[in-house]
């Protein structure tokens, strides 16, 4: 049997948990042969570390392991220091990072047939250009290679295709072929691939910082260490990293008829910052949506609403 790990980062506020507490439940429910994978957390925040299995004893079932990030780092680097925090001691065949607000919709086991070898990675290419998506601009064609040449690389085959190439922007608004830049929603790697990224991947960060001057600079630190460490990669569909966005339903009609893994990252009809607070909140979303004749509404209501007996039960065995 292949040994699997997730690492999510969080900060340590009411509605990561919650996030927490419903991704580790339906990777348990649905994860197919991913659904035993060890949940690593990190949790970065200006703040002195606790126990959180003490203060979140309804998470004990979900056997999670937290890693608190060290507090000078974040302080320096905020949430960023967080996503940096989950690159070590990897233990598992496969390693996979993702993000708290995602859930899991289907067997997200079926990823392992896009990897191409044992120093291998896959993952869904981040809907727009990075520096497309900050100025506005159309400048990716040229931004791009003068990134690469900043890090000291030769760019690699612009392989890929942005998901959101004439869905979302023209073509006279942006470009069409991408690197291996990922959404960190859900990147699945092996353990040598990883563990290759790990040692790279901090100064990549900060030379993709440096030089771009955007948040985004965390998934083309990414790319940099891919490329550097002569990563073999391949290209997920967006069933595996399935924005909650109405527009995604129906650009990408077939992935979402057999969505993996939602995205929750869009706040038009379920804003993460408000409506997984708690149980409570994300009940009343529930009866408010659960109607709704929107397909994507209807999706993510779905999603949380076959969980959220298990989870508030969870609740109850630590009352």
């Amino acid at each position: 049997m292949v040994s699997v790990e997730i690492h999510i980062p969080i900060s340590p506020r009411p509605s990561f948990f919650t996030m927490v507490h419903f991704f580790a439940a339906s990777l348990r429910r649905q994860g197919g042969a991913f659904s035993e994978a060890k949940i690593f957390v990190s949790v970065g925040d200006d703040c002195e570390p606790f126990d959180i299995d003490d203060v979140h004893p309804e998470l004990a079932k979900y056997n999670i392991s937290w890693r608190w990030v060290d507090r000078m780092a974040f302080k320096e680097q905020t949430y960023f220091a967080t996503g940096l925090c989950r690159w070590k001691d990897f233990k598992s065949d496969y390693i996979i990072m993702a993000d708290a607000d995602t859930l899991v919709l289907g067997d997200i086991s079926e990823s392992l047939s896009w990897l191409k070898g044992p120093r291998s990675l896959c993952g869904t290419i981040a809907t727009f250009p990075p520096f497309m998506a900050r100025s506005g601009n159309n400048t990716d064609a040229e931004q791009w290679p003068e990134l690469f040449k900043f890090a000291g690389l030769v760019p690699p085959l612009f392989d890929a295709v942005y998901p959101g190439f004439e869905h979302f922007y023209r073509s006279d608004q942006g470009v069409r072929a991408a690197p291996p830049y990922y959404n960190y929603g859900f990147v699945l790697g092996t353990r040598e691939a990883m563990e290759l990224i790990a040692k790279t991947i901090e100064n990549d960060c900060q030379t993709a910082a440096g030089y771009m001057k955007t948040d985004l600079h965390a998934q083309a630190g990414l790319t940099l260490s891919i490329v550097r460490n002569k990563v073999v990669v391949s290209y997920l569909p967006t069933r595996f990293n399935m924005w909650n966005w109405p527009p995604y339903a129906n650009a990408f009609p077939e992935d979402f008829s057999n969505v993996k893994l939602l995205h929750y990252l869009h706040p038009d009809i379920f804003d993460k910052t408000r409506d997984i607070e708690n149980l409570l909140v994300l009940k009343d979303w529930l009866l408010r949506n659960e109607q709704s004749k929107d397909p994507m509404t209807r999706l993510v209501a779905g999603g949380f609403g076959a969980l959220f007996d298990e989870v508030e039960k969870d609740f109850h065995g630590v009352s």
